[in-house]
């Protein structure tokens, strides 16, 4: 039964930093998608101007004059195929980064409700504790918690009753609200 508990305690900090590694890895996501559009978006422009080029336009027409335009369709060329290669390296990063995060995504779901299941087997062994006579104070705690949770919501109510009077300038609504919540002593 001790290996099942630490089982499942090692699942709970799994997923806790599985969680993590989640959010760095869309972070990371993020701002690749961005390279790889500045890097198609350059690869467009410069296969644009490699069409213009090797295509009837003036720039075409003027180069051809010049007596340079082999020279400069094979630099626009070289520039196009750099920036093709930029866009297929930041193409091939983001769907790698896109199979690490399915992957990780795939196990926090196989990990989902471990929480759950680690809380009940400690309530569980602490209730046959209790039975058994011996004190655990996990049973006090949890009421205790209980306790705590209804005077925070009660104090969350005030509170916001508070505010709305506040916002309509009623400071005679606002004096009771607070009296009731022992916020205010005459």
């Amino acid at each position: 039964m001790v290996q099942y508990w630490q089982e499942l305690q090692q699942q709970v900090h799994r997923k806790a930093a599985l969680e993590r590694k989640q959010e760095a890895l869309c972070e990371q996501r993020r701002k690749l998608k961005q390279e790889l559009d500045a890097a198609t978006q350059r690869w467009q422009e410069e296969q644009k101007d490699v069409d213009k080029l090797e295509g009837i336009s003036l720039a075409g027409i003027f180069s051809a004059l010049s007596g340079r335009k082999e020279e400069q369709l094979e630099k626009e060329r070289q520039e196009a195929q750099e920036a093709l290669l930029q866009k297929e390296a930041a193409d091939s990063a983001f769907q790698k980064l896109e199979e690490e995060i399915r992957k990780n995504r795939d196990e926090l779901f196989r990990l989902q409700g471990c929480e759950i299941k680690y809380q009940k087997a400690l309530e569980e062994r602490a209730a046959e504790l209790e039975a058994m006579g011996q004190d655990t104070g996990f049973l006090q705690l949890q009421k205790k918690l209980e306790r705590w949770k209804l005077r925070i919501k009660n104090y969350r109510k005030h509170w916001t009753q508070a505010e709305m009077c506040m916002s309509k300038w009623k400071m005679p609504c606002m004096r009771w609200i607070l009296l009731k919540a022992g916020a205010l002593w005459i």
